[in-house]
């Protein structure tokens, strides 16, 4: 079975609505082996109207949730990452390191920021910052934009995000059904139309948002008959990782 990387979850224990505690994120690390993940970023909320993770706690979670994984012998790597909420000073928070990329890159390198927007609206001013994002060497991938209600009734707004260099990735429970019709059908035209670069669990839990990584890509390929864009995903996760580091 090939190895996946996955870019979006919620395992570090105790730190937002994800893992409750060392166990729970253990059994998820268990259940993200056994369907052929190795690798995966840490994701917790940061600047989310309910939960704020700060950037010290998570590189501090993730070293320690990393040796947990050492001494239960499950042989899953953890880089430290943050699921962005859009606001006003996204981008003065990204350039001060207050809200974190992806793993980290040296200098030349290019950054990837987890970027979540509202679920109602897609914010008018996202296209400028992307593009402002950008010239600073950020890429910005947004975090399901097919739950997003604005992006369901409109692709023209799913575009001019593209269009200034934004990547998408699409949730895998979206992709399985398991939120509902809207954003099942979303999901599936973005990715018919090669729009999404990749696929994520958003895994909060051992119980009802598992690690579902594998079966989602898989029922990309085999149900949608989309084989090249589940290809392409999990290329992009691979990239993504190859070019990010963490000391662990």
């Amino acid at each position: 079975m090939a190895t996946l990387v996955d870019i979006h979850t919620h395992i570090l224990p105790a730190v937002d609505d994800g893992a409750a505690n060392t166990e729970i994120a253990l059994q998820m690390a268990n259940a993200f082996v056994a369907a052929g993940t190795s690798a995966l970023f840490a994701t917790p909320h940061g600047y989310s109207p309910v939960y704020h993770v700060h950037t010290d706690v998570i590189r501090t979670e993730t070293k320690r949730f990393n040796q947990a994984l050492k001494v239960a012998q499950i042989p899953l790597t953890v880089r430290p990452g943050m699921e962005i909420r859009y606001h006003a000073d996204v981008i003065t928070h990204l350039l001060a390191s207050d809200a974190l990329c992806l793993g980290a890159v040296a200098d030349d390198k290019i950054r990837y920021a987890l970027i979540e927007l509202p679920t109602r609206e897609w914010p008018k001013s996202l296209p400028d910052t992307i593009y402002k994002l950008n010239l600073r060497n950020i890429t910005s991938i947004i975090a399901h934009p097919e739950r997003n209600l604005a992006a369901q009734k409109n692709d023209r707004i799913v575009d001019a995000a593209l269009t200034e260099g934004a990547l998408l990735q699409v949730t895998a429970a979206s992709v399985m059904g398991n939120f509902g019709t809207a954003c099942e059908r979303t999901a599936h035209r973005l990715l018919a139309a090669g729009k999404v670069h990749f696929v994520a669990s958003d895994a909060h839990d051992s119980t009802l948002r598992t690690p579902g990584l594998r079966s989602a890509l898989d029922h990309i390929r085999t149900a949608w008959k989309l084989t090249a864009a589940a290809d392409r995903c999990i290329a992009m996760a691979e990239h993504i990782w190859d070019e990010t580091t963490h000391d662990n």
